[in-house]
């Protein structure tokens, strides 16, 4: 799951930057720590609750989204495009 990865990173570096503003006002160090399993929480938890709340038993649909479209990725003739439209005024912008 490269996405878990790419967010556990992301999440470092920004703790990191934290980190550094806080230093440069206190003087004081932090420790900063990523986690695979609580990005992996935290970017799922929407749909965690959803399921609680409302028991949605959704089905897997890989790249696809299931509350937008289109919401996939693409093979281009240079290369790969993500694409993700949400609401009917994104989607107008999209497809103009």
């Amino acid at each position: 799951m490269a996405w878990v990865d790419c967010g556990t990173a992301s999440l470092a570096a920004f703790g990191t930057l934290a980190a550094l503003m806080s230093r440069q006002q206190t003087g004081r160090g932090q420790k900063v720590e990523g986690a695979l399993l609580r990005t992996a929480v935290a970017f799922n938890n929407p749909a965690l609750v959803e399921q609680q709340a409302v028991k949605v038993d959704r089905v897997a649909t890989v790249n696809r989204g299931q509350t937008s479209a289109p919401n996939d990725i693409f093979r281009a003739r240079d290369g790969w495009i993500v694409t993700m439209a949400i609401g009917e005024p994104m989607f107008r912008r999209w497809a103009s």
